[in-house]
């Protein structure tokens, strides 16, 4: 098995900008460059490679979700909705991949997502998989949105967080918006570059 983690062609060239929402982040110019040496490397892999990729560091499945999203790798979709589920930390690349590849699975594992109870783990992102979601949808996200919003407070204050800062109640409601907003904005430039991969 191949150790992904900084290769020097797939992964160190990308996975800094491909995590989160930094793509949206760069300039024009410096995502058309990203996306000429990206473009270079997506039909060098095929589905075993990706799937090892995506099985290993967090570096290399952060990059191996672009790579199936580009090449429209739908024999990995199951492998990527499985991904969601077990590895729940650090989702926009997998976000990013069911939303390009679409279906009625991929729509089901994102809403999933969302609903399941989250112990206030600072590395889980309900708001890419709701931007995700809403994608695929077409359904507005602020219902899904609120629902996740208050069920973090209300298990928040069922442990007596908020009796000693009543004050951080509307700035956390505050952030998770900012969240939202932000993975909103994201997720179309970052759809529109593995698009690009392959213009129609």
């Amino acid at each position: 098995m191949a150790d992904w983690t900084f290769h020097p062609r797939y992964v160190s060239p990308f996975y800094l900008a491909f995590m989160g929402g930094n793509l949206a982040r760069e300039t024009p110019l410096a995502r058309q460059a990203l996306l000429a040496q990206f473009r270079a490397c997506v039909a060098d892999l095929g589905a075993p490679q990706l799937r090892e990729m995506l099985r290993s560091s967090w570096r290399a499945s952060t990059v191996a979700a672009w790579f199936i999203a580009a090449g429209r790798h739908r024999s990995l979709l199951a492998d990527v909705e499985d991904f969601l589920r077990r590895r729940p930390g650090h989702v926009a690349p997998t976000c990013l991949c069911l939303a390009h590849l679409g279906g009625a699975t991929a729509q089901a594992a994102l809403a999933a997502y969302v609903e399941r109870p989250h112990p206030c783990d600072e590395s889980l992102a309900p708001e890419w998989a709701l931007a995700a979601w809403s994608h695929l949808s077409g359904e507005p996200p602020e219902g899904r949105r609120s629902a996740f919003v208050d069920a973090e407070i209300a298990s928040l204050a069922d442990v007596a967080w908020y009796r000693e800062r009543p004050h951080l109640l509307a700035s956390q409601r505050a952030g998770w918006q900012r969240r939202f907003d932000e993975a909103r904005t994201a997720l179309p430039v970052m759809l529109a570059f593995v698009e690009a991969v392959h213009p129609a």
